[in-house]
């Protein structure tokens, strides 16, 4: 039996990068890093793993969906997810109206720009540059 889900995500260079620096300023993989970003966004908008409850937001209202223009999507990177988590990452992400890898990376830029704000004294944290809308 398998315990976790790979998924591979499609990114932007800049993306990737943000992620890998993002987990190593929080000392954990990327993989803990966008699982949990997710689930945090995931129980924002009022999805969770052992219940249906009524969504907190209104459908389509979530406003993290990265802003990637033309910029190419050819890097990849793989996280694995637990598949409870994977199913309420799945809902949250078709609720918002956006495809789950831009429900995973929007919500982990969002939850790296909350922690940068929530540890002012972490260096790593502080010297990441988060797109405009994340800052």
């Amino acid at each position: 039996m398998a315990t976790f889900k790979t998924v591979t995500v499609r990114t932007t260079l800049d993306e990737a990068k943000l992620i890998q620096a993002g987990a190593a300023a929080l000392g954990i993989s990327p993989s803990t890093l966008v699982s949990t970003a997710a689930l945090s966004a995931s129980h924002r908008l009022g999805f969770f793993e052992d219940r249906v409850e009524t969504p907190k937001a209104e459908p389509g209202s979530w406003k993290d969906k990265p802003n990637r223009g033309e910029e190419s999507t050819s890097t990849r990177i793989v996280i694995s997810i637990n598949p409870l988590e994977y199913e309420t990452v799945h809902q949250a992400a078709q609720w918002s109206f956006v495809s789950f890898p831009l429900f995973l990376i929007g919500s982990t830029l969002r939850f790296l720009a909350n922690r940068k704000r929530s540890e002012p004294d972490n260096p790593k944290l502080a010297a990441l540059k988060l797109p405009a809308p994340f800052e």
